[in-house]
C-alpha cells in the first residue's frame, strides 16, 4: 500500500512532530541547566592539584638573611631578629594559606612527598618579595 504525500500533509507531520518535540527540547534543556549543570561545576571545583613548597628551605633562608644560622651564636642574638622571623613564617603561612585557595590546591612540605608534583616554592617566594617591598 503506498500512501501520497503531498506537501500539505508533509508540513502537517512536520508541525505535529514540532508541537510535540520542542516541549520534549525544552524540558530536557532545562534539566540539563538546573540540575546536570551544577553537578559538573560542583566536580570540578572538588579537583585539587597537589603541590609543594620547600618551607624549610625559606626559613633557612630568612634566618641566613638574619644572621640566625649558626648555632653558636643564636643565644647571643637579639630578641627583635628572632621576633622577625617568628613573624615571616606567619606571613609564610598565610601566604602558602591564600595560594592553597586561589589556585584550589593541597600545598604540602616538600619534605613531606615522595611522588613528583609541582614545586610551588619560586612562586611563594615572588609572592613573599612583592610583600616585602
Amino acid at each position: 500500500m503506498k500512501i501520497a504525500m503531498n506537501s500539505n500533509s508533509m508540513k502537517c507531520i512536520s508541525m505535529q512532530v514540532a508541537k510535540h518535540l520542542l516541549p520534549g527540547l525544552l524540558i530536557v534543556g532545562l534539566y540539563h541547566s538546573a540540575v546536570v549543570l551544577p553537578k559538573i561545576q560542583e566536580l570540578e571545583h572538588l579537583h585539587q592539584t597537589i603541590a609543594t613548597v620547600d618551607i624549610t628551605g625559606m626559613i633557612r633562608d630568612k634566618a641566613k638573611e638574619l644572621s640566625l644560622n649558626d648555632k653558636s651564636t643564636l643565644n647571643t642574638q637579639t630578641a627583635n631578629q628572632v621576633v622577625v622571623l617568628e613573624h615571616y613564617g606567619e606571613e609564610l603561612r598565610d601566604t602558602i594559606l591564600r595560594f592553597a585557595t586561589e589556585n584550589n590546591a593541597i600545598i604540602l612540605p616538600k619534605e613531606a612527598v615522595v611522588s613528583r608534583v609541582d614545586d610551588v616554592t619560586p612562586f611563594i617566594k615572588q609572592i613573599q618579595a612583592q610583600k616585602q617591598k
